[in-house]
């Protein structure tokens, strides 16, 4: 009992010095870049239904990387400036090999080719590990993954610190097909 009162007083009279795990914004930006390539530049970040949204750019590709106040990242959304394909050069096993480089030790659950006059010849394919689910897109003429999206799972039984060091060495990889890029 006399410690919560000496907490408690010591919280009235200093505010802002008692930590309860809360991370500063700088050290959210800190957390965050861990989970991009490091030549990214930070840009923005922001706070949305109690988390922290965190913007990077490389070059003309994007990253948003969202994580709790304690600095737990929940997920990493990546989206690259990418000219659309009109045909399908790369084959679907090439298509997962380019995720199974990328994102190690996971599992393809699902494929599909997609092709419309908006985004052209892709590539969508979902997958997972024992940390994460994630789901991406390939150009179907270049093989570049032009879009992915981590999320990590919340459970202490499959949380594995999901860093972003499986991903951090690999950066998103511009394949080329046959000299076509």
């Amino acid at each position: 009992m006399k410690i919560m009162t000496v907490m408690t007083a010591a919280m009235l009279l200093f505010p802002g010095t008692y930590q309860t795990g809360t991370l500063q914004e700088d050290e959210i930006i800190e957390a965050a870049n861990k989970h991009v390539p490091e030549e990214c530049e930070y840009v923005q970040m922001e706070k949305d239904d109690g988390y922290w949204e965190v913007e990077f750019i490389c070059d003309r590709d994007e990253y948003e990387v969202t994580l709790t106040d304690t600095g737990k990242v929940i997920e990493v959304e990546f989206e690259a400036e990418e000219s659309r394909s009109t045909s399908f050069v790369i084959s679907e096993t090439e298509a997962e090999s380019i995720i199974s480089e990328k994102f190690t030790d996971t599992e393809i659950t699902s494929l599909r080719r997609k092709e419309d006059d908006e985004d052209g010849c892709l590539y969508k394919i979902r997958f997972e590990s024992d940390a994460y689910r994630g789901k991406a897109e390939i150009n179907a003429g270049t093989g570049m993954i032009t879009e992915y999206e981590i999320r990590y799972l919340q459970t202490d039984r499959k949380e594995k610190s999901a860093s972003f060091s499986t991903f951090h060495s690999v950066e998103p990889k511009r394949y080329c097909v046959l000299s076509i890029c």
